[in-house]
C-alpha cells in the first residue's frame, strides 16, 4: 500500500502526515469493526439468518485491535513481498521420503527453539495441512491499492511523469490507432516480425505447375 497519493487535480503528490504509519491504528480498528458488523447484517437480511443476533452486543462497543505497521523502505518491502509470492508452503528439500507404512517424512523447524526435527504424517494429514495454505475462491494473496492497482494505469503513468521517470502521457488524439484483438478486444502490440523459413518461402513463391500434353501410349 503506497504512502503517497495524487492530488485532486493530478498535478502533484500528497504524502501521509505521519512518517511512522499510514493510517491511525485506532481509526482503522473502528472502521474494520463497523465494516464487519454491516457485512454480517447485510448477509442476515439477504439470507434470512440471525448471525448478528447471536453475537454479544458488547463486542461492537469494545476497542478492537488491528496489526498495522510500516515495512521499511521500498526495497525491503519488495524483497519481503517477492519471497512471500514466489515461495510455496513447502520446499522439496524438506520432503525426506516415506517410511515402511507409507507415511511422509517431513523436515520441520521449531519456531520457538529453531531446532529441526523429522515429522511423520499420513498422506491425508499432509494434504489437509497443505490445503490450509490455499486461499478461498475470490481472495488474493497480494492486493495492490491506490496507483498500484490494475485499474490505475493512467494514474501511475502521470505519477511517474511527476517524479521524472518517464515522458508526459500522450493524449488520445496523438496516440496511433491500434489494432484490437478479435477475442478480448484489447489493443495489440507489435513486438517483432518472424521471417519465413526457407522451405516455406520456396513453397509460397513457387509457381504453380503447368499441365503438359497427355502421355503417348
Amino acid at each position: 500500500m503506497p504512502g503517497v497519493v495524487l492530488s485532486e487535480d493530478g498535478l502533484s503528490l500528497r504524502r501521509a502526515k505521519g512518517r511512522k504509519y499510514l493510517f491511525p491504528v485506532k481509526a482503522l480498528a473502528a472502521a474494520f469493526r463497523h465494516r464487519l458488523m454491516k457485512l454480517i447484517m447485510r448477509h442476515d437480511q439477504a439470507e434470512a439468518t440471525r448471525h448478528l443476533s447471536q453475537i454479544d452486543p458488547h463486542i461492537w462497543r469494545i476497542r478492537w485491535n488491528v496489526h498495522s505497521r510500516a515495512v521499511g523502505n521500498g526495497q525491503a518491502a519488495v524483497r519481503y513481498l517477492a519471497r512471500y509470492v514466489n515461495k510455496t508452503a513447502l520446499s522439496e528439500q524438506r520432503l525426506l521420503g516415506y517410511d515402511n507404512h507409507g507415511n511422509l517424512r517431513l523436515n520441520c523447524q521449531s519456531s520457538a527453539t529453531g531446532e529441526w526435527s523429522v515429522l511423520t504424517l499420513t498422506p491425508d494429514e499432509f494434504l489437509r495441512r497443505w490445503c490450509q495454505h490455499i486461499l478461498p475462491k475470490g481472495l488474493m494473496r497480494v492486493r495492490h491499492y491506490g496507483f498500484l492497482s490494475a485499474a490505475a494505469k493512467a494514474r501511475l503513468e502521470r505519477l511517474r511523469h511527476i517524479l521524472g521517470a518517464c515522458a508526459p502521457p500522450r493524449s488520445p488524439a496523438t496516440e496511433p490507432l491500434a489494432i484490437k484483438c478479435s477475442c478480448c478486444g484489447k489493443p495489440m502490440l507489435s513486438v517483432g516480425r518472424i521471417e519465413a523459413l526457407p522451405l516455406w518461402r520456396n513453397l509460397l513463391h513457387r509457381t504453380p505447375p503447368t499441365r503438359g500434353p497427355p502421355p503417348t501410349p
